[in-house]
């Protein structure tokens, strides 16, 4: 996820990141449910690897791993949302 938000030199984004699914979703039940599904699945995963990290001793073990995940996932989506030409 994060290689592909950082190859997007034609600073293109994300569906996602960008509304559009978002605006979508409220008129098509079709989009609603494909986001909701991909939202949860990037949180699932972003979970997992949280987890495996911790008992790798990577991460803080007392750190709670579904808002760390909740964190990324946010942090990641702002990443992709920037305007064009911004590179902060």
């Amino acid at each position: 996820m994060a290689e592909n938000t950082a190859s997007d030199t034609e600073r293109r984004g994300c569906l996602l990141a960008k509304g559009a699914a978002a605006e979508l979703a409220q008129h098509d039940p079709t989009v609603a449910g494909q986001s909701a599904g991909t939202m949860t699945a990037l949180l699932t995963l972003l979970r997992t690897e949280i987890s495996a990290a911790q008992r790798h001793s990577d991460i803080d073990g007392s750190a709670d791993p579904e808002r760390l995940a909740a964190l990324l996932l946010t942090m990641v989506r702002g990443i992709a949302d920037r305007p064009p030409g911004c590179d902060v």
